[in-house]
């Protein structure tokens, strides 16, 4: 232990830099998790409730079959955010980085197959 402490001092210290990873993303207040079943569309996030407008800080979607997790707008427009391929074994799917989503605007799992997915999802209402 000491030779290593004498060999590490003698090397110096090496600073890293001050960006070398990612910033965290911070946990959101509320949490959802929940799973769908056979060929069946999972209501995640209502209209009714996005008032204000919504930030999903973090999700992950598991799945054995072929899953999309989509925004809709008031007037019907479908979004896709997150897609998860799980045939012919089991995937997982990882929203890269927040999304935020307008007032009014809904959020939603399809599950395409009669398998099951799994969705685990934090945000924050404004």
């Amino acid at each position: 232990m000491q030779k290593f402490g004498i060999f590490a001092l003698a090397l110096g210290f090496v600073a890293l830099p001050a960006r070398s990873f990612a910033d965290p993303v911070i946990i959101g207040a509320n949490v959802f998790n929940d799973t769908a079943f056979n060929a069946t569309s999972l209501s995640i996030l209502s209209a009714s409730t996005n008032t204000a407008g919504a930030v999903i800080k973090t999700m992950i979607v598991g799945c054995n079959s072929s899953v999309t997790v989509y925004a809709q707008s008031p007037s019907g427009v479908q979004v896709d955010l997150l897609y998860c391929q799980g045939s012919p074994s089991s995937g997982a799917a990882t929203l890269p980085s927040p999304v935020y989503l307008p007032p009014g605007w809904l959020l939603a799992l399809a599950n395409s197959s009669t398998a099951t997915a799994g969705i685990n999802m934090s945000y924050d209402l404004q």
